[in-house]
């Protein structure tokens, strides 16, 4: 039993949140971790409550169900079908944002009683994400009931535990208790990732002190460090990743590897309003807590939205571009946008002049060679990111103005004149190089 006020050794805690915003870049290979050395058996949990996903996340507005269908109409976002398709719309900026083809996910657990899976099935959910349990020890009563329908009723499936972890100890104690859960089950038809659920907990007594949850980003490093490391020894390599919310997302867990992991984000309204730039895979955004579905006896069932495509990418422009006089040409450079594509080029020559298209690349720098020199030149580039089979574009982000630089290219010898012509494939007009002129150009 770990003794009570006992401190982790190596693992490096500050008692202050993260509020400015400023992301841990801590290398990976960096963050502390409890291993099968290191960890020291905990004691039971006393007191803590049988908590499933979303209890930790702060009350926010709720999109309001107009009927319990599977497409039940929202105000913001909608469910809906084009033809065949499924499509998910919902507004953002002023803007109606359509995702095609998502996924319908709802997060089930002992809360939600014994649901009728074939009902539930019939409504048109497309997977489901199952409640391990929470903590150290404690299995949904469920659990092996839900898992089972899914796979009976060809159901995809996801898992996830809710986590009281408040150091990196007790993540080890967590991801043991994990593994020695899921011994025995074939998941090899899991299509869904094991969730680290990481909320806000509600204090509770453990090993002779009160556990609240850690307040700043180094010890959720270690912490999740620790549970991701111990899973992926025991075969879930790769498939084990973050859920959590929002605001969580922007303090306590504002980590580059953290974040990495996050591929499921909670924020209920109409738009989740966080771009996650560290993640590039499949994600979900659970935007209620308050729908129903036959099938379920709660009437307040967790429903998200799952896509392959990242959200908000349209609103995305590069940022920093800058043009500079390189030499001969004029070279462009922008910062990376995640997830784009690709990077369309213009360019104008007077202010109220044409946009000319240059070209279209997936690189973050541009050397314009074909300007006319002393010729005024301004650029522009645009994210354009392929969302469902067709190319979104971003605002655009505009270069400081340029002159074209003088060139001097390939030449030849007029022999009768001894002058020597050059002539550039980018200039205006021919100069003649004089040799014998003081500064070598001839009148």
């Amino acid at each position: 039993m770990l003794a009570a006020g006992l401190c982790l050794t190596g693992v490096h805690a500050q008692e202050t949140e993260n509020t400015d915003g400023t992301v841990s870049t801590m290398d990976a290979n960096e963050i502390k971790t409890v291993t099968a050395d290191t960890y020291q058996p905990v004691g039971e949990m006393d007191g803590a409550e049988n908590a499933a996903m979303g209890d930790g996340t702060p009350q926010q507005p709720q999109p309001e169900y107009r009927s319990r269908s599977a497409n039940a109409r929202l105000i913001s976002p909608v469910w809906g079908m084009n033809g065949t398709m499924k499509t998910f719309t919902y507004m953002k900026d002023g803007q109606s944002i359509v995702v095609e083809n998502p996924k319908q996910v709802v997060d089930v657990s002992e809360h939600d009683g014994k649901i009728n899976w074939e009902k539930l099935k019939s409504e048109g959910i497309d997977a489901a994400i199952i409640r391990i349990g929470w903590g150290v020890g404690y299995t949904d009563e469920y659990f092996d009931y839900n898992i089972s329908e899914c796979k009976r009723l060809g159901i995809p499936y996801g898992l996830y535990l809710y986590s009281y972890a408040y150091d990196a100890n007790f993540a080890y104690a967590e991801a043991e208790s994990t593994i020695e859960r899921l011994q025995g089950y074939d998941l090899t038809d899991m299509s869904y990732p094991i969730y680290y659920d990481i909320e806000a907990f509600k204090e509770y007594n453990h090993d002779g002190a009160t556990r609240v949850p850690p307040k700043d980003v180094s010890t959720y490093e270690s912490i999740i460090k620790t549970y991701v490391d111990k899973l992926n020894s025991a075969g879930f390599s790769g498939n084990v990743h973050v859920y959590s919310y929002r605001s969580y997302c922007q303090n306590q867990l504002n980590s580059a590897y953290i974040l990495g992991l996050t591929s499921w984000i909670a924020e209920y309204g109409s738009y989740l309003a966080f771009d996650n730039q560290y993640y590039t895979g499949p994600n979900g955004w659970q935007y209620t807590s308050t729908a129903n579905f036959d099938g379920v006896e709660r009437e307040n069932v967790d429903v998200s939205m799952f896509t392959n495509s990242p959200l908000n990418l349209q609103t995305q422009s590069p940022a920093n571009l800058t043009a500079t006089v390189e030499g001969t040409n004029i070279k462009l450079t922008w910062d990376k946008v995640p997830y784009n594509t690709r990077y369309r080029v213009y360019y104008q020559t007077t202010d109220d002049g044409e946009w000319n298209y240059l070209t279209s690349q997936t690189g973050t720098s541009y050397t314009f060679k074909t300007g006319a020199s002393g010729a005024s030149y301004r650029f522009v580039v645009r994210t354009a990111n392929l969302i469902n089979g067709e190319y979104k574009f971003s605002q655009a982000s505009f270069s400081n103005r340029l002159t074209y630089p003088q060139k001097k290219a390939q030449g030849f010898h007029n022999l009768s004149r001894r002058v020597r012509v050059f002539s550039s494939p980018n200039a205006a007009n021919y100069n003649r190089y004089d040799p014998f002129k003081k500064n070598g150009w001839a009148a």
